[in-house]
């Protein structure tokens, strides 16, 4: 039993030492105690298998790799077996060159002896190789936006958000998420994950610096995401029309679209059409379409719009600039709005033939005017000038008239106006304008009706033979007379003239010439008609103008007769006599001899004279005062002397017979007022002229005159800041007379001299003859006015009742007046060189030439 025991452990023993002896024969070097052994991506792979034991011949050894567990392995591109002998030991070498993570796995090292199809395997040594890879993103940008769910947004964003960081190492190393300082970890607002990191509700608050670390065994890697929030951008005007015009697209014109946009970072603006939502306009077409992208310009600018190529859905995108980072990305950069735009075609006309129209009087007449345009579109017709538009219907003011409008059913853009007259009358003939106006324009045009009938001849009964549409005219010698004829009616007529049935020519010599002239539905002819001695014996006769149009012919018949001298003034409606003058008051003639009174000639004899006759004095028909009475003086008559008269009128064709009458002039008296030409204020400091005008003389020749002058000033009483001469003045000094030499009996002015400057002044003019002076027996104290004609006893009119007491207001003369001087200048009253007054004498000397120049300056300055 002793021994059994024994043997049994000493077998024990035995398979320990064999086991223990097979362990150390073959072994792989390099191995960790838990015979792994590490390497890196990429690198080349040497595993040797050590033999320790006696080697003998017919030992094989065999590599095993996890890619061919059951094959062993050749030499081959990826691995190759070697032997490598030592004193001791021999080596069995593996090599895997570039080995990758597929490599990985369980390698053996296998020896035996080959035993005709078997293999004795004696020992085997095997280890785990592990590949590792250095930590590495793939997925981690360093600049990543976010969206914010703050702000105003059009749609909300979606919930959570990804910040994206994927490592990849081997084996997979521990991240951590740091934020602000603070380490990160899953929860409410957080969650980690092998593609990054899950935001959830981000909000401003979550935009920052993030770091990343990711840790293997033996690496540590940190890496760095700067995380940007973004707002979605938001249209805040807009899409509008901006322009030129208002809330329109014109056709063949520019137009500007507007869209204003906000966000942040600021977006910019970008326009597209429906019908190609994808492509930008100004690279659809960069002649046609201009885009500034500025959000708060974004401006659309259409170069030439086209109907109807250009009408559709205009989409305005506001996009922020930001990468595609997350799905549904485009969803929270991106806010667009959508215009609908409908190209304006801008009213044209259609011309048709029946625009202008012509028809007879009493029946119906439609005109039509049709325009081809878009809607919404006015359109109407106004009678040329009225600025009154008829309104569609029957119009309530004149139930002739209808207008109405119709759509073209093949073309919807042509729109038909119709405008129909019934009963239609000379009046009717007119320009009916067609008004058309939409978004694009306003336009018109005229339509025309002409109410055709046969001329109607305006009839000259009744008229004046100076008047030239009279049915009498009269003529004279080389004087041309205007033979007239009007008609109205539609078509113009044809004017033709006639004397005793022959057609007058135009133009065939200087006797005879044609004008005619058509205005709207009115037109009238000229025959002018040039007598001369030549012709006189037939000129004179019934002439015949006859006017024809396309339906009809009418005419009218002138008498053309030779005219004579003026009749005698039938009436002398009145005269005044005075000392020297004589006013005639006359009527035209009943018998003008056909032609107009051109003047009237006096001829007159002084009784007791020597006989003979003084004249003709003629006097134009411009000479009355009195509108409608020729009223016409004659001066230079000696007073207290009988006259006889003989006036008569006058013509191209010569005088005629005279009217006699007989007058009795008053005795003489002294002159008449003397009326100054008055100027209130004078030109010069220091001299003034006075002009007047040459008085009635009373009947006596004049021998001279006398001028008073004083300073005067003003009453303080009175308020009137005007100089006039109704103010009563206070004198301030003497009065100064004056008689100028009478040499002139045609004398009218005198020049004052060695006045003040900045003086008020009255002056009084009177004339001299041998009964006495103007204003003998008037006060001159007070002003007022006295009658042109003078008188023994002059009666003096005040300002008040003058209009009232006067026969004749326009004759009444002021009895002095009133004249101002300037203010004098700085250098005084100049010198007299002729007459008394004080001499101013200059002091010359020649200067030293140090001073020379300060005269220079001294003579400039004065």
């Amino acid at each position: 039993c002793y021994s059994m025991r024994h043997s049994v452990v000493l077998f024990w023993i035995c398979i320990l030492i064999v086991r223990e002896s097979r362990t150390k024969i073959l072994y792989i070097e390099g191995t960790d105690s838990s015979k792994r052994i590490f390497v890196q991506s990429g690198e080349n792979l040497a595993l040797i298998c050590v033999y320790t034991g006696f080697f003998t011949s017919g030992i094989d050894f065999e590599w095993f790799i996890p890619s061919l567990p059951n094959e062993p392995v050749r030499s081959n591109a990826k691995t190759s077996v070697y032997w490598q002998d030592e004193v001791t030991k021999r080596k069995f070498i593996l090599l895997v060159r570039s080995i990758s993570t597929d490599d990985s796995g369980r390698y053996t090292c296998r020896m035996g002896r080959q035993d005709g199809d078997r293999f004795l395997e004696m020992a085997r040594a095997e280890t785990e190789v592990t590949v590792e890879r250095s930590i590495i993103t793939t997925d981690c940008p360093n600049e990543q936006w976010i969206p914010s769910r703050s702000g105003n947004r059009t749609n909300p964003f979606q919930e959570s958000v990804l910040i994206r960081c994927v490592i990849q190492a081997l084996p997979p190393p521990l991240i951590h998420w740091r934020f602000r300082g603070k380490e990160l970890s899953t929860g409410l607002h957080y969650t980690t994950s092998v593609s990054g990191l899950t935001i959830y509700g981000p909000t401003d608050a979550d935009e920052g610096l993030y770091t990343v670390i990711a840790r293997q065994p033996k690496h540590t890697a940190v890496f760095d995401i700067q995380v940007r929030v973004f707002s979605r951008p938001r249209i805040s005007h807009g899409p509008v029309i901006l322009g030129p015009y208002k809330d329109a697209v014109v056709s063949d014109r520019e137009a500007y679209l507007q869209c204003l946009a906000s966000g942040q970072p600021t977006p910019t603006v970008h326009w597209y059409r429906s019908n190609d939502p994808q492509t930008e306009l100004q690279r659809l077409d960069p002649h046609k379409y201009f885009v500034n992208t500025n959000s708060q310009v974004g401006t659309l600018r259409i170069a030439r719009a086209q109907y109807p190529d250009d009408s559709d859905t205009y989409i305005c995108r506001a996009m922020v600039s930001v990468p595609a980072m997350y799905e549904r990305w485009s969803e929270d950069v991106i806010d667009e709005a959508r215009l609908r735009v409908n190209v304006t075609l801008s009213p044209r006309l259609i011309r048709l033939t029946t625009m202008d129209r012509f028809v007879d009087q009493g029946d119906t007449v439609t005109v039509q005017c049709k325009v081809r345009a878009t809607d919404p579109l006015k359109l109407y017709y106004e009678k040329f000038g009225s600025n009154r538009p008829f309104a569609l219907g029957i119009q309530p003011d004149d139930p002739r008239i209808k207008v109405w409008m119709e759509i073209d059913q093949e073309d919807q853009l042509n729109h038909n106006l119709y405008l129909t007259i019934q009963n239609t009358t000379h009046e009717d003939t007119w320009n009916y304008t067609c008004h058309a106006y939409n978004a694009g324009d306003r336009r018109r045009w005229n339509t025309t009706i002409r109410v055709v009938e046969r001329p109607q001849m305006i009839p000259g009964i009744g008229l004046p033979s100076t008047d030239e549409r009279g049915s009498l005219r009269f003529g004279w010698r080389n004087n041309a007379t205007n033979l007239s004829c009007s008609s109205f009616g539609m078509p113009h007529p044809t004017w033709t003239w006639y004397r005793r049935g022959e057609q007058i020519l135009n133009a065939v010599n200087s006797t005879f010439t044609i004008i005619s002239w058509d205005h709207w539905n009115w037109s009238q002819s000229w025959l002018q008609v040039r007598p001369c001695r030549h012709t006189e014996h037939f000129i004179y006769d019934e002439y015949v103008c006859k006017a024809t149009n396309i339906r009809g012919t009418n005419e009218s018949a002138i008498r053309f007769e030779r005219a004579s001298v003026p009749g005698q003034p039938t009436k002398l409606r009145g005269y005044i006599v005075t000392q020297s003058t004589l006013e005639l008051y006359v009527d035209e003639p009943k018998n003008t001899g056909g032609l107009p009174v051109t003047a009237y000639e006096l001829l007159y004899s002084a009784f007791g004279g020597p006989g003979r006759w003084y004249g003709p004095v003629v006097f134009p028909l411009d000479a009355s005062l009195d509108s409608g009475s020729p009223r016409f003086r004659l001066h230079g008559l000696v007073a207290g002397t009988g006259y006889q008269l003989k006036l008569s009128a006058r013509s191209i064709v010569g005088c005629g017979t005279p009217l006699g009458f007989f007058v009795q002039t008053a005795e003489g008296t002294q002159p008449g007022p003397v009326e100054l030409i008055q100027r209130t204020y004078a030109t010069d400091p220091y001299s003034h002229v006075i002009q007047w005008k040459t008085p009635l003389n009373g009947g006596l020749p004049l021998t001279g005159y006398r001028i008073r002058l004083r300073p005067v000033r003003l009453n303080q009483n009175s308020a009137d800041s005007k100089l006039n001469p109704q103010r009563t003045v206070v004198g301030s000094g003497p009065w100064y007379e004056i008689t100028p030499e009478f040499s002139n009996p045609y004398l009218n002015y005198y020049h004052f001299t060695n006045l003040d400057p900045d003086q008020l002044y009255q002056i009084i003019v009177e004339a001299v003859n041998e009964r006495g002076q103007s204003l003998d027996g008037v006060n001159t104290d007070d002003f007022g006015y006295l009658n042109r004609t003078p008188s023994k006893r002059p009666i003096v009119y005040s300002f008040i009742d003058s209009t009232d007491q006067a026969p004749f207001p326009h004759d009444l003369v002021p009895i002095w007046s009133l004249f101002r001087t300037p203010v004098g200048d700085e250098f005084g009253r100049p010198p007299r060189v002729f007459g008394r007054g004080p001499v101013l004498y200059i002091a010359l000397f020649i200067p030293s030439v140090c001073c020379f120049s300060s005269l220079i300056n001294y003579v400039h300055f004065f």
